[in-house]
């Protein structure tokens, strides 16, 4: 049995659960914490890796790659129900006011585990194989904001005990709003990403984009020790995500608890 953890740093564990796993530690499994971190392990997962030009353009290669005149793709087309019957599946859908209806001999589901979670999607015979799994996996809540500055103003900044921030990667604090920053260090560009998850997450999730906007400056203000005199605050523009740059509310998910090591069972309960 592991030995209890000191007092002093289980404010720091909790931190790190609700932060970086975006989880409930309430909720979530020990188990699945620790297979994580062993997975981790085992594949450098500490190292980082981005591509230059945006997610977009990995979608944008898969897409090249689709057979011409084979293959038709529906954007901006949400599925409302998948209705099944022998030899047939029928999807219902809606892009803007119009309805649509799809029909094929079969359908490959790959549906996010949030909009499943939520309902979000009606299934006809209802799927009740896969509520058990369901019930083993939560969703914690993320806001994500990315801020593209005029220079790295951090690079000059000379903070006790080091020389300067000029290969800085991660910032951990315990900000009230956004605790969490990231630069993107091999790529000497003038962007910092805030990141806020688990309760943190959740008080800012349904705010009015300038709202989010407004604690993410004040968040970064007292990391760096900035002064909030608009003569001495490093100018900005928002780089991403609609209205004042805020990513937008997205789901990061975990085992619940008691799912023991189990998580990549239930995970692959629901794919099959």
């Amino acid at each position: 049995r592991s030995p209890p953890v000191p007092a002093e740093l289980r404010p720091y564990l909790m931190e790190y659960i609700s932060g970086f796993h975006a989880a409930d530690p309430e909720k979530i499994s020990v188990h699945s914490l620790a297979q994580g971190t062993r997975a981790s392990e085992e594949i450098d997962g500490d190292r980082q890796f981005r591509l230059p030009g945006g997610y977009g353009a990995l979608v944008e290669a898969m897409r090249a790659r689709l057979p011409a005149g084979r293959v038709r793709l529906h954007l901006q087309t949400v599925v409302e129900k998948i209705a099944w019957d022998r030899g047939e599946v029928r999807v219902t859908a809606r892009n803007g006011g119009q309805k649509k209806e799809f029909r094929a001999r079969c359908a490959v589901v790959t549906l996010p585990l949030g909009v499943l979670k939520a309902n979000e999607v009606e299934f006809d015979p209802p799927i009740k194989s896969k509520r058990g799994a369901l019930r083993k996996l939560e969703m914690g809540p993320v806001i994500r904001i990315a801020l593209h500055f005029r220079d790295r103003f951090w690079a000059k900044l000379r903070p006790p005990g080091a020389k300067n921030l000029g290969r800085l990667g991660f910032i951990f604090s315990r900000e009230k709003w956004l605790p969490t920053w990231w630069t993107q260090w091999h790529d000497p560009v003038p962007i910092l990403t805030g990141w806020a998850a688990g309760h943190r997450g959740r008080q800012l999730s349904g705010r009015d984009p300038e709202f989010v906007l407004a604690r993410a400056l004040e968040s970064l203000g007292r990391v760096f020790g900035l002064s909030r005199t608009p003569a001495q605050r490093p100018e900005f523009r928002v780089r991403t995500g609609p209205r004042a740059g805020v990513a937008g509310k997205t789901v990061w998910p975990f085992a619940a608890a008691p799912a023991l090591a189990v998580d990549g069972v239930f995970r692959s309960r629901l794919a099959k």
